[in-house]
């Protein structure tokens, strides 16, 4: 067997080599060509000018939720202050509560001790007797009067 020169060896590597770069590249483009056949693009791409008016009406439509929000959260720290105002408004009408709770059990045991005095002054009061000394008459026209309670003559 006999080898070719070297320049020839060489000639015929570099001739292979671009064969195989050329049948590669039709290869791709005969597979593109094919894809394109067989999904073809049914929508027109969007133009430039029509995806700069929706990102406009993006941004204005994102503006307008965000002033939302802020207000929501305007909103929600009045009402947690509302909130927190309610609970210091409990917390203190619980304290009064009991105070008042503590008065009137107060006023309930007086009101007691007063109805006992004043039950046991009745009760003295109808066990009291008065006596009363007959009168006599006497010749000068004048009649004594006598009370055993201790005080004065009562006309």
């Amino acid at each position: 067997m006999r080898t070719p020169s070297l320049p020839i060896r060489r000639s015929l590597t570099v001739i292979v080599a671009v064969t195989a770069i050329v049948l590669g590249f039709t290869a791709i483009r005969a597979a593109s060509a094919w894809t394109a056949e067989a999904a073809p693009l049914v929508a027109a791409p969007a133009s430039a000018a029509s995806i700069e008016s929706k990102l406009a009406d993006e941004q204005a439509r994102s503006a307008d939720l965000q002033d939302r929000l802020t207000a929501i959260m305007s909103q929600t720290d009045d009402m947690a202050a509302a909130l927190q105002a309610a609970q210091d408004r409990i917390a203190a009408d619980a304290a009064h509560a009991e105070q008042l709770t503590s008065d009137l059990t107060s006023a309930k045991a007086k009101l007691k001790t007063l109805e006992a005095t004043i039950k046991k002054a009745a009760a003295t009061v109808r066990t009291r007797t008065v006596s009363t000394v007959s009168t006599t008459r006497t010749s000068s026209g004048t009649s004594s009067y006598h009370d055993d309670d201790g005080e004065e003559h009562d006309d």
